[in-house]
């Protein structure tokens, strides 16, 4: 990659390389708590009807991999600032999504600079 190039995709990228807390407690809120009521409804509705409880499984399907994603930013100390802040919460993700956090952060070698080198 040239020189210009590596300087126009820092640029490009350079908003995203700080954590803001204000939104990433808006995502937190935006996709646990629905996970968690979807979860708890869909298995409320199985002494109604299973077919009452699949969409709703479907729909808390689509919030696991959303927290997939913020397990993962957890995972490169993105998420917040703080590294026990991430490493808490990494953990608290990564028991939803079935991920081991200490495993899954030491195994992640991609970083920024060998994306422009």
């Amino acid at each position: 990659m040239s020189k210009a190039k590596q300087a126009q995709l820092r640029k490009t990228v350079a908003p995203f390389e700080k954590s803001d807390q204000a939104k990433s407690i808006k995502q937190l809120v935006n996709t646990i708590i629905p996970f968690l009521t979807l979860w708890f409804l869909a298995y409320q509705s199985l002494s109604i009807s299973i077919w009452l409880s699949l969409p709703l499984s479907i729909m808390a399907s689509g919030f696991v991999v959303r927290t997939f994603i913020i397990f993962h930013d957890c995972c490169h100390q993105s998420f917040f600032k703080s590294k026990k802040a991430n490493s808490i919460l990494g953990t608290i993700t990564g028991i939803i999504t079935l991920f081991p956090f200490e495993k899954w952060k030491k195994s992640i070698p991609f970083t920024m600079q060998q994306a422009v080198t």
